[in-house]
């Protein structure tokens, strides 16, 4: 049997509906039951098109049970229960506390499924859905935890992830597993102060699209999980770097970093095709920086580039080429520079290698592994009056090329620099 109801549908305290053995059930408005809802083994579809629309299920459960208008909002009022499957295949779930829980009981085998361009939004207290075997996302579903309280994310392969409490001094922690965006992730609303963290627990993240970090919100990585990224970088909050890795591996061009001023640890580059460009602040890595594949590029973006580690590759070797920038490697011990592998040629506008140390001269040394021609169409200039101990450059069996006007290198003098 199938029933189509266009309005709402109450269900009394002496009521019971029963809409036949493996019925469709369609209801356009709200669902109040105080009664008893038997489901028989049938769907229930919710189709509205408008906001405000609530189901108050006093205890009954759902079948099979899916929201399907675009445009659609609802909101539980009591436990939402079901036990099968549960689709948003349009329109948003707003699960609105831990009062409005969303469960499946004894669902072997059961789906929870937020198709694309539907919403799932947690508020207030609400728990993320439980009892379910898998868990599907489509790659432009959009999943928003807005929760006021300090939660535990749930490990995920998401659409589009919105982690933005809407409340200040709210954390949000990352759960021990991966959570994976298949589109953008994006931190905070830019106006609570919150912090969402991936270093409490054992926390890998990988996003397939871009990394948003909004005003007042810090995101913290984890020390020695992977952190993966496939499109921009924008950073116009806090980034704790914890003294991990950021691993960039898009392969498409025209891709930004804009760091907001605040240093990745280390940062490997490794997506075949892919090109990034510091945007318009400082590209700074406390750590290293690996140019595995793809390209660094002035592009889409004119800033420096600052590295107080190595600047090598690893295996196989991406191309620099920051033809409008500088690119400052600034060393407290011995550090190593230049593709250790194959004949890729890295190019700079100005080239700057600099010892920081307080104590000791140190040495940079030019990887042999490698054949590329390294290229300074600016100044390439070894050591720094700033500081106060030797910089020496070891250039290998390189061929350097100097093509700037006037003095295309430097060689301080005071603290001596050696080449």
């Amino acid at each position: 049997r199938t029933w189509d109801i266009n309005g709402d549908v109450s269900v009394t305290s002496n009521g019971d509906f029963n809409g036949g053995s493996s019925a469709t059930v369609t209801v356009a408005g709200n669902l109040t039951d105080v009664g008893v809802f038997t489901h028989n083994s049938g769907t229930v579809t919710f189709d509205a098109t408008t906001s405000g629309k609530t189901i108050t299920s006093t205890g009954s459960h759902f079948n099979i049970l899916t929201f399907n208008g675009s445009g659609g909002e609802w909101t539980p009022q009591d436990a939402l229960a079901t036990d099968a499957n549960l689709n948003i295949t349009a329109g948003t779930l707003i699960i609105p506390s831990i009062t409005g829980s969303v469960s499946c009981s004894a669902c072997v085998g059961k789906t929870f499924t937020v198709s694309n361009g539907a919403r799932l939004t947690m508020q207030t207290n609400a728990l993320y859905p439980v009892g379910y075997n898998t868990y599907t996302y489509g790659a432009t579903s959009i999943t928003n935890y807005y929760q006021t309280s300090s939660i535990t994310t749930t490990a995920a392969t998401y659409g589009y992830l919105n982690l933005k409490p809407a409340a200040s001094s709210i954390t949000f922690t990352l759960p021990t597993g991966t959570t994976a965006v298949q589109s953008d992730l994006t931190i905070g609303d830019g106006t609570n102060t919150d912090t969402i963290t991936a270093n409490t627990n054992s926390s890998t993240i990988d996003v397939d699209a871009s990394v948003s970090i909004s005003a007042n919100s810090t995101l913290t990585a984890h020390a020695s999980n992977g952190f993966t990224v496939a499109g921009h970088w924008i950073n116009n909050g806090t980034f704790n770097n914890s003294g991990g890795t950021v691993t960039f591996d898009a392969v498409g061009t025209g891709l930004t970093i804009n760091n907001n001023s605040q240093p990745f640890n280390n940062i490997i580059f490794n997506g075949s095709g892919g090109a990034w460009s510091p945007l318009t602040s400082i590209l700074y890595a406390s750590g290293s920086l690996t140019m595995t594949a793809g390209t660094l590029n002035n592009a889409g973006g004119s800033a420096n580039v600052a590295v107080n580690g190595d600047v090598t590759c690893s295996g196989t070797c991406g191309t620099i080429s920051l033809t409008t920038a500088a690119l400052y490697q600034r060393v407290t011990t011995n550090r190593n520079f230049g593709t250790q592998t194959g004949a890729t040629a890295w190019t700079f506008k100005n080239l700057n290698f600099f010892n920081k140390d307080t104590s000791a001269g140190y040495t940079i040394t030019t990887q042999t592994g490698g054949s590329g021609d390294v290229t300074v169409t600016g100044v390439l200039t070894v050591g720094s009056g700033s500081y106060t101990q030797t910089m020496t450059l070891d250039a290998g069996n390189r061929t350097w090329a100097l093509s700037g006007n006037g003095t295309p290198f430097v060689l301080n003098a005071s603290p001596a620099a050696v080449l």
